[in-house]
Parts: C-alpha cells; structure tokens; sequence
C-alpha cells in the first residue's frame, strides 16, 4: 500500500497532494484548499475550486480515498466496526427513550453508507436494481427511522 501512495501522490501536483493530506487529517475543503498553498481571496470562488477538486479530479480523489484506506488499515478501524458502533448508540438511546439521540445514531449510520439524503439513489434512475441484501438493509434502515420519529412524536406530546 505503501508504494501505491507514493505514485498516487507522484501523479498529483505538490498542491493537489497537500490539499488531499489536509483533507483526511480532518480539515475542511477551504481550509486545505489555503493549507496547500492556493491562493483565492474570494471565499466562493475558494470553495467552489476546492469542491472541483474533490469532485472533477479523478487523480485527487484516487490519492485521498488511497490515504483513508491507509489511515483505515493502520487505525484497524473499519467501516464494520463503525457500524457495529452505531447499533450499539442506536440500542442505548432506544433503551434510554431518548429519540434525538436515536435519530442521530440512524442518521449516522446513513452518513456511513452514503445515504444521505442529497445522495439517496433514484429509484428510477437506470440500474437502480438493488442486491437483495442491500435492498433489505435499507428497508431496516427506513423503519428504524420511523421508529425513532413516531417515539420523538410520542415524546413530544408528553412534553405538551
């Protein structure tokens, strides 16, 4: 793995590279965008480039979807573990009767799959056929959602 950050990095320009290093050590888009040297006073304009760069550079996001993968094998944190970690949240917040915090808990764990919802998939777009597995993961994951809203609703009303 190693030896394929090196050439990720060899093929991105030292800005482009800075950039992707800021980005997975936690900074935001504007703020790596400064960090690795580009120089835009215009705040829009920042933003704007540093999500094209994110988005529209094929090179960018090889490098830093190379260096999570890294920073995930050596942290021995995987995405299994966080989801694991999430259920748990998701089962004490239900025990406790707290539905914010078990909202929270399923949204995160949408967030973990990419299912957000600006990115949820289109039923109707083409080769929306999703795997049988998949496709009841989201159908538990929807009614863990309903869940959670119709006890926030219950609570609600004892609060009224």
């Amino acid at each position: 793995m190693r030896e394929e950050l090196k050439q990720l990095r060899g093929q991105c320009s030292i800005r482009q590279a800075l950039f992707c290093e800021a980005i997975v050590k936690g900074s935001t888009k504007d703020k790596a965008y400064l960090e690795a040297g580009y120089d835009t006073k215009d705040k829009a304009q920042r933003a704007r480039n540093a999500n094209r760069l994110l988005t529209m550079n094929d090179k960018v996001r090889a490098y830093v979807d190379a260096l999570r993968a890294e920073g995930c094998r050596i942290s021995g944190f995987t995405r299994a573990k966080a989801q694991q970690m999430l259920d748990d949240a998701y089962a004490i917040a239900k025990q406790a009767r707290n539905p914010v915090a078990m909202v929270s808990a399923v949204r995160a764990l949408a967030a973990l799959y990419g299912l957000e919802r600006e990115q949820a998939p289109n039923p109707e777009a083409p080769g929306a056929d999703m795997p049988t597995a998949e496709r009841k993961r989201l159908e538990a994951l929807a009614a863990r959602v309903s869940e959670a809203e119709a006890v926030e609703r219950r609570s609600a009303l004892k609060l009224s």
